[in-house]
């Protein structure tokens, strides 16, 4: 399988997306594929992989999905997404005009690779040689210069991706990575790879893996070492691409079956006997969750002020709120007294008293549209309501010099 090498147009930068679904086997069990697990309301994993794309700027997606899912599939993601930068657009009249479909295509595995290297690592090389050799049908314009791949086994806020726009359509290998791992560590995060680095690892297929004969075509390999490629993590299959910077995310979770490993502690089945019930310390330290040594501190206090504790600097800023909590006996449980929310979505609501914040404010050309969203904010108190003042050359409505006027609307 070869990508088609001849010279296109420089001056246009395609880049496509690689959103791969098959190859991975999970045992959930659930009606719907694994990658198809939803994370929110009507919301799901490869939902999320398509939406992590159309952030990173991809001009078309490609979901690598076996003929047995495809319906399934394209019924519940349909034929495009928007592209949502252009699609939260503020400032336009008419957003309609201003609007950027991305088309979603859907490819299967060839049959020939099918059960001799369709591992998940295979499905990102097939989606890559499936999106140059119809786009290079097409038009030398629609030709990618570059890929993006997502994986909807690994979740991430996409939004991250917006401020990285435009490094990841640079020449450059881009890496998303989390506690400095990327998918060379068989991590299920975001990359980047160009043609010449997709011929390099297909080439590595036939170094790395085994084929249906030994090596010295004498006789065939027994069953469970035939076409080794299929069993390989995405370690095995991208480890040799180095990324050329790093890009750190602060949050990320694993789509985990359950057979998996938590924190190196074995297997997810030693957390099962544990239910809902009052524990003492003594049955904590024996099931292994707690250290001997807390046994000393005969309070929560008392071992908050551990100076252990204080030199972590992740602790350090929340000990005086738990101290808080224990200090008043506060319920963490109920709901919070106060919220915090834009005037848009106060709209209706009344509380007993209110803080309007004037100092994120920002002029506006319509010039009645202060003065409603003033009226709005300063209306939804019932007791009270208090001001946090601007510094700057602008408030909303000049509502500091002119607060009487608006409340009289």
């Amino acid at each position: 399988m070869e990508i088609n090498s001849k010279p296109h147009n420089t001056n246009s930068y395609h880049l496509a997306g690689i959103v791969p679904c098959a190859g991975q086997p999970l045992d959930f069990g659930m009606e719907w594929p694994d990658f198809m697990m939803p994370v929110a309301a009507n919301y799901t994993m490869l939902e999320a992989a398509i939406y992590e794309c159309a952030y990173a700027g991809c001009e078309a997606i490609w979901i690598v999905c076996n003929d047995d899912m495809s319906p399934l599939v394209r019924h519940k993601i349909g034929e495009f997404v928007q592209d949502p930068i252009w699609y939260y657009r503020r400032f336009e009249r008419d957003k309609q005009e201003f609007q950027k479909k991305i088309p979603i295509y859907y490819v299967p595995i060839h049959p020939k690779d099918r059960n001799k290297r369709d591992c998940l690592g295979w499905s990102v090389l097939h989606g890559a040689y499936s999106a140059n050799d119809v786009a290079s049908k097409l038009s030398t314009w629609l030709k990618p210069d570059k890929y993006y791949v997502s994986f909807p086994y690994g979740y991430y806020s996409p939004e991250e991706l917006r401020k990285w726009r435009k490094e990841i359509s640079s020449h450059r290998r881009f890496f998303l990575s989390h506690e400095g791992k990327t998918v060379s560590d068989g991590e299920y995060l975001g990359f980047t790879f160009t043609k010449t680095e997709y011929e390099k690892l297909v080439s590595e297929v036939k170094q790395k893996s085994t084929g249906l004969w030994n090596k010295d075509r004498t006789e065939k390999l027994p069953l469970d070492k035939r076409f080794s490629y299929r069993f390989f993590s995405l370690k095995e299959v991208f480890e040799s691409l180095k990324p050329y910077k790093k890009y750190e995310i602060k949050e990320y979770w694993k789509l985990m079956g359950s057979k998996v490993k938590v924190n190196g502690l074995g297997d997810v089945d030693k957390l099962k006997p544990l239910i809902d019930k009052d524990y003492n310390i003594q049955e904590l330290i024996d099931a292994g969750y707690l250290k001997p040594e807390v046994k000393q501190f005969e309070r929560l206090s008392q071992l908050l002020n551990h100076e252990g504790l204080l030199k972590n600097e992740k602790l350090i800023d929340k000990i005086p709120y738990i101290n808080k909590v224990l200090n008043n006996g506060m319920n963490t449980t109920k709901k919070p007294r106060v919220q915090h929310d834009t005037i848009h979505k106060v709209k209706g609501l009344t509380f007993d008293n209110i803080i309007v914040d004037l100092s994120v404010w920002r002029p506006d050309p319509r010039n009645f549209e202060p003065v409603r969203l003033a009226y709005v904010a300063y209306s939804r108190g019932k007791i009270d309501c208090w001001t946090i003042g601007s510094s700057g050359p602008y408030s909303l409505a000049k509502i500091q010099n002119n607060w009487r006027e608006i409340l009289e609307l």
